[in-house]
């Protein structure tokens, strides 16, 4: 798999839901706490644009919290009309520009991520694409900062039921891994669609 062909994949995949929602979509809350879909989406939009420079001040300002500089960014960006913000989307749909340091993969997973913030609350989920999906979850298992999922998962066996994907030794979660992938990125509301003796364990920690 071409990383960054399936993150092209993956923003037009977005791009053609978010152009038939309507204005009160647009403003539905995501499984982000702090964010709408607008300011999903404007996250995804500024991850392209913010070089080392700004992503310093903007830390500083922060008091160099980096959720609560992405959040704020995320928020003034998705402030702006929804033409705006849907246009910019599609500008970035092939850019291969990242957020300093950040991987090919950091910006896959980041997508996938939070294209099912944004679907899941309007009830339009789909299955991530299987390669794409298994490349996300096989980096997210050894993350810790900003998912902290290595520790989330430790001591857990992760199985998909839809897939050929595991991991980890232990009380066993499973489910499809389009929720695997969406409970190891700290997201509660995909505990509804696991089950196994691992659950209760894996729910504790988020």
């Amino acid at each position: 798999m071409d990383t960054w062909d399936a993150v092209k994949a993956e923003r037009t995949d977005l791009y053609e839901l978010l152009a038939g929602l309507t204005p009160q979509q647009w403003d539905t809350q995501s499984l982000c706490s702090e964010w709408r879909v607008r300011d999903a989406v404007a996250h995804l939009i500024r991850g392209t644009q913010v070089k080392m420079g700004g992503f310093m001040v903007g830390m500083a300002r922060n008091g160099f919290n980096f959720n609560k500089s992405m959040a704020k960014d995320a928020l003034a960006v998705g402030s702006t009309p929804i033409e705006q913000v849907l246009a910019d989307f599609q500008s970035i749909i092939s850019s291969q520009a990242k957020f300093p340091m950040a991987t090919p993969l950091n910006v896959l997973t980041d997508t996938v991520v939070h294209q099912q913030d944004v679907r899941r609350p309007l009830g339009m989920a789909r299955a991530v694409p299987e390669e794409q999906a298994i490349a996300v979850a096989d980096g997210l298992k050894k993350t810790g900062f900003p998912f902290g999922t290595k520790k989330r998962i430790a001591g857990l066996r992760l199985t998909a039921t839809d897939a050929d994907w595991s991991t980890g030794d232990g009380p066993e979660v499973s489910g499809s891994l389009e929720a695997l992938v969406m409970a190891m990125a700290n997201r509660p509301a995909a505990l509804a669609d696991l089950k196994g003796e691992g659950l209760d364990t894996l729910a504790a920690r988020m």
